[in-house]
C-alpha cells in the first residue's frame, strides 16, 4: 500500500484543518438553510454552493475568521436569495 503525499507539503495542515472544519458546520449549515428555505432540497443546494465556495478560499481567509466566512458564505448562496416557495 502506498500512502499519498499532498502536491504541496505546506497545504497538508490547511487541507486537514479544513476538512475538520467543514465536518464541524456542514450538518448545521444544513439544518440552518433548510429552515431557512423552507425545503431541503433548497437548503442543500444552498450548503453545497456555500462548501465549494469556501473550499476555494480557505487558504486566502485568516483561521479564526473562517466560521464568520463560512456563514456569511451560506447567506449569500444564491438558492438563500429567494423567497420560499
Amino acid at each position: 500500500m502506498t500512502s499519498r503525499r499532498p502536491a504541496d507539503p505546506s497545504d497538508a495542515p490547511v487541507s486537514t484543518a479544513l476538512g475538520a472544519f467543514l465536518r464541524g458546520v456542514e450538518r448545521r449549515g444544513l439544518v440552518f438553510a433548510w429552515l431557512l428555505s423552507g425545503s431541503r432540497g433548497t437548503g442543500a443546494a444552498a450548503l453545497e454552493w456555500a462548501l465549494e465556495r469556501f473550499r476555494r478560499e480557505a487558504g486566502r481567509v485568516g483561521f479564526g475568521d473562517w466560521p464568520r466566512h463560512f456563514w456569511a458564505l451560506l447567506l449569500a448562496a444564491p438558492a438563500l436569495r429567494r423567497p420560499p416557495a
